[in-house]
């Protein structure tokens, strides 16, 4: 398979920026853009923060081949139907470009402005898995049952409903469920096209050997629920650790290429977080336009 490559614009810079880097990585052959779906920046709490659904409203408009979506969104603050709405508003601005990047979250403002700051990992796996199953029934046309609500006056709510906005990528958009733990890869093995992960955190195992190990783990996952483990693309968020870093774009195109030969077929880098990165947005750009053809 060709190896993909990604770019995420963290939405803390003002929106004509980020703007501006979609149109370019656009236009310079990015495969894909990407933004956060946290309700803060999660290091920085107080830091300008833009919402990342209505980003991709825009992005969607701003740029013209490449694909984009949330990497991730999760079902702390948004229900299955609201997922639904966004998706199909966002393919539809996109002429069918999105995909729906998902994970189960955990980040304390989320947790705690979301409403679900005392559950457990396992219960916001759960709401992860039943979040996304219903939002693809809804996508599908399957009536989906709504809980009882009390009625307010003389008004009561439906007992069921079915989805009937139309989008470009119907009945479903591809999905990508980002993540590295025993349960999020149970929920990527049910319902994944692509996963994504960023390895191991600093300062724990070699990169590499967490990123075939958990891949390996994903396989035995996708045989317990009975589906071909190849039916899923294998994703790597670079950055986050520095050993999947890299400050050129000749070292990024090492590195890129060694994780496709170790089985993984995306790489999605950060164009900047926090000024912190080792490499500028215009080496990364370079690297789009120089190195990514040799690598596909």
């Amino acid at each position: 398979m060709a190896m993909r490559f990604g770019v995420m614009l963290l939405q803390e810079r003002p929106v004509a920026e980020v703007l501006h880097w979609a149109t370019r990585f656009d236009e310079a052959g990015a495969d894909s853009v990407w933004v956060a779906d946290h309700l803060a920046l999660p290091q920085d709490p107080d830091h300008a923060w833009y919402d990342g659904w209505g980003l991709l409203a825009a992005m969607a408009s701003a740029t013209n081949r490449c694909r984009i979506g949330p990497l991730v969104t999760t079902y702390q603050y948004h229900s299955s139907l609201a997922m639904a709405r966004h998706v199909a508003t966002v393919d539809a601005l996109s002429g069918g470009r999105l995909d729906l990047g998902v994970g189960i979250g955990g980040a304390p403002l989320d947790r705690a402005f979301g409403g679900v700051a005392d559950r457990s990992f396992a219960e916001l796996s759960a709401r992860l898995d039943r979040g996304l199953t219903e939002t693809l029934a809804l996508l599908a046309g399957t009536r989906v049952p709504v809980a009882p609500v009390p009625a307010l006056g003389a008004r009561t709510g439906p007992t069921d409903l079915s989805f009937t906005t139309p989008f470009p990528q119907s009945p479903r958009v591809p999905i990508v469920v980002g993540g590295s733990s025993p349960r999020s890869l149970d929920v990527a093995a049910r319902h994944a096209d692509r996963w994504n992960t960023y390895g191991a955190r600093p300062g724990g195992d070699d990169a590499f050997e967490a990123l075939r190990r958990t891949s390996g783990e994903l396989d035995e996952r996708c045989a317990s629920f009975g589906r071909d483990p190849s039916e899923i693309t294998r994703s790597v968020l670079l950055d986050f650790n520095p050993q999947l870093s890299a400050r050129t774009a000749p070292e990024l195109a090492d590195l890129v290429g060694r994780l496709h030969a170790a089985g993984f077929d995306e790489c999605i880098a950060y164009a900047w977080a926090d000024d912190h990165l080792p490499r500028s947005v215009d080496e990364l750009v370079s690297f789009v336009v120089d190195e990514l053809p040799a690598l596909r």
